[in-house]
């Protein structure tokens, strides 16, 4: 898993969308703009609740340093790397091209809000 993203729009019949609504780190954005969106499927993106207790993904990221918690660097925090490793769609005994172990499954859910990853994400 590597921090991937791109910015995408639709252009219906060669249209360009525009948008005059927007939020940036938060913050709401009222200004004319083109509707382009940035999706991101990066192994550091972080895993959270929301305050309705849905699971969401992204848009934070552990970076590189710390980065997920199954490297082992200090994160404590939930990415998508480290559900791929406790759904096994990841070999944890070969992470980094072989050159670390990864943390126990167990371990990795033990320290999070997602005490048990449903195998349906």
């Amino acid at each position: 898993m590597g921090g991937t993203s791109t910015d995408v729009s639709l252009i219906p019949g060669g249209n360009l969308r525009r948008s005059g609504d927007a939020e940036v780190e938060g913050y709401p954005v009222k200004t004319p703009m083109l509707d382009i969106k940035a999706v991101s499927a990066g192994g550091g993106l972080l895993a959270w609740i929301d305050k309705s207790g849905h699971q969401k993904v992204g848009p934070h990221s552990a970076v590189a340093q710390p980065g997920p918690i199954c490297y082992e660097l200090g994160n404590t925090l939930l990415t998508v790397t480290d559900v791929n490793v406790v759904l096994q769609a990841l070999n944890p005994d070969y992470l980094l091209d072989g050159q670390r172990k990864s943390t126990p499954r167990h371990l990795i859910t033990r320290s999070n809000p997602w005490r048990t990853i449903s195998v349906s994400m």
